[in-house]
């Protein structure tokens, strides 16, 4: 788990029925300077920060601005670029402003540049419209409201009159606590749990709108108990709000886009829910009797539900604007995997079997000339044989791979590839003796058998324009096994001659891979994969043979391939 510092503080009040246009600028920046640790998660911050606001809390597409790794100038320039909007908007509109990102107790820090908080405060506090939010999301967020009424508190409650104006600050931890983000999560995990909340899993009204308080309550009790085990130390979120009157505050309302997840009521206990990168995307747990909606965009998922050691599994793809129920018959029962806590940073090691079935393609020139140049002066009664080899091998293999959550993995594998040819070939001679004619034949059968072992390690990428391509490298210790041999038959004399050569020896030969594979679902991956491997020339493998073949292994190969991942055991970090 990372921290990041300064504060998370969410000035929320959206009220569907009473602000006809929203508006929301949404940056974060990963870097701060080489004394800061990168952030891994901000752009998924932003990413879901945006499909939430759009989807269920009334933010059209062109009204939300996304800057990344950005400056500061673009970023207050950003603020004013709606000024024309609010000039000229004639009903009463709502103004969000979301940063993810480092920060200290006086600065946003935003690569090599700095932004000081009083500038970007002055800059929100000339934004016209009844509700101005402002989001940010780092450290000691209670630095910011400590001084001014903030509370380090368990959920408000308000009166449902539905007369409110003004601000709700929330922020994700105290003045001294580090707000942390979580490979588990794939996101910073306040941010992660309060859009959790959003999606539907704070419904505890069930009519499928998430107001402040059910929102704030959700995220309260959810930061906290993923942070009690963490190394970095507990959040814990507070609040601040200056409003006027006395009223709930709806933040999403999950009636206007029918798509997502239904939990029945006979479903209860904790839920979680993957989408096919394995992602997190909803997590809570759920009482027998209530009946829940999570929004969900349209995709592939699987939805695990645990009790005590006993974990159930059920998958389910959605479409758009539909909704499919979930109940207790469509789960069915799976193997728990360990894990830490939530919260923790972790490193996930991924166990994978992968099978590959493949050919090989293979210079078989020089064992050929070889084998010719062996039975060239055998020329008894015209007989000539001749050899032949295929232009490669099938290559069945099965490997294991251990892969870490950066990306990094390793591999060991072994490979089985074969190949006989049998051929006879006849003669015959007229007896001056006895003027009959007699015949003769000579067979010669050739086995070969490689067996590679193999191991490497590679990087897979999980995102961008490389997403689901993985490069490896490695070496293959290939084991041959050669056995040629011949069989004489003199129909004449009735005399059987027999005679074998067999060569075994290792070659180790270096090798470059690269693969795409493709998720059908979290458990079952399918791709393909080309590997070279390198030969500088043709060697020999037993010098004490009689008649000693060379052997040449390098050139191409591909495969075809299943990887079946599973996850094997997480370590803190």
């Amino acid at each position: 788990m990372k921290y990041f510092c300064w504060p998370l503080f969410l000035t929320l009040v959206i009220c569907f029925s009473s602000f006809a246009a929203r508006f929301a600028v949404l940056a974060g920046n990963s870097e701060a300077g080489d004394s800061y640790e990168s952030l891994k998660y901000v752009n998924n911050d932003l990413q879901e920060f945006q499909s939430i606001l759009n989807d269920y809390c009334g933010f059209k597409k062109q009204n939300i601005i996304m800057l990344h790794n950005s400056s500061p100038k673009e970023l207050l320039q950003s603020i004013s670029s709606f000024q024309e909007k609010w000039d000229s908007a004639s009903e009463e509109h709502l103004f969000l402003f979301y940063y993810s990102g480092h920060a200290t107790h006086d600065s946003l820090l935003m690569g090599e540049k700095r932004l000081a908080m009083t500038d970007l405060k002055r800059r929100l506090d000339q934004v016209p419209g009844t509700i101005r939010i402002a989001i940010l999301d780092a450290c000691q967020s209670g630095g910011f409201t400590r001084t001014k009424g903030g509370k380090l508190a368990e959920p408000f409650l308000f009166k449902e009159d539905g007369k409110v104006k003004g601000q709700v600050i929330l922020y994700s931890s105290s003045a001294n606590e580090h707000s942390q983000e979580s490979d588990y999560y794939r996101n910073s995990i306040f941010t992660f749990h309060f859009l959790n909340a959003l999606r539907g899993c704070a419904d505890l009204s069930q009519d499928g709108k998430i107001t402040l308080n059910e929102a704030y309550h959700y995220s309260y009790n959810h930061t906290i108990a993923s942070t009690v085990k963490s190394s970095v130390g507990i959040q814990h979120p507070g609040y601040q709000f200056k409003i006027q009157g006395e009223g709930d505050i709806i933040l999403a309302d999950l009636n206007i886009r029918t798509q997502g997840i239904i939990l029945e009521e006979g479903v209860a206990g904790p839920v979680t829910i993957l989408d096919k990168n394995r992602t997190i995307v909803a997590d809570l747990t759920k009482e027998a009797g209530s009946r829940f909606m999570i929004a969900l965009n349209p995709g592939t998922y699987q939805v695990v539900n645990r009790s005590g050691s006993s974990k159930r599994l059920a998958a389910v793809t959605i479409k758009e604007k539909k909704t499919h129920s979930i109940r207790p018959a469509h789960f069915r029962h799976v193997k728990p995997t360990r894990s830490t806590a939530k919260g923790d940073r972790q490193t996930n090691l991924v166990f994978s079997l992968i099978g590959l079935f493949g050919y090989q393609f293979t210079d078989f020139a020089p064992l050929v000339d070889d084998l010719n140049h062996a039975f060239g002066n055998y020329s008894t009664f015209g007989i000539s044989p001749r050899f032949y080899f295929p232009m490669g091998l099938y290559r069945p293999s099965m490997s294991a791979e251990l892969l870490f959550a950066n990306g990094i993995y390793t591999r060991f594998g072994a490979a089985y590839m074969w190949d006989s040819d049998k051929d006879t070939y006849f003669s015959s001679k007229a007896n001056p003796f006895d003027n009959n004619l007699y015949s003769y034949s000579l067979t010669t059968e050739t086995d070969l058998a490689l067996t590679a072992v193999e191991i490497g390690s590679g990087y897979r990428f999980t995102s961008g324009l490389l997403k689901d391509i993985s490069f490896h490298a490695g070496l293959t210790f290939m084991y041959i096994d050669f056995v040629c041999s011949s069989t004489f038959s003199d129909q004449l004399y009735n005399v059987v001659q027999s005679g074998k050569q067999k060569e075994t020896g290792t070659l180790v030969l270096p090798f470059l891979a690269v693969a795409y594979e493709y998720s059908l679902s979290p458990f079952t991956h399918i791709g393909t994969e080309i590997r070279y491997k390198y030969q500088d020339s043709a060697e020999t493998i037993d010098k004490n043979s009689p008649t000693p073949f060379t052997y040449d292994f390098g050139g191409f190969d591909m495969s075809l391939m299943i990887r079946v991942p599973f996850i094997h055991n997480t370590l803190r970090k």
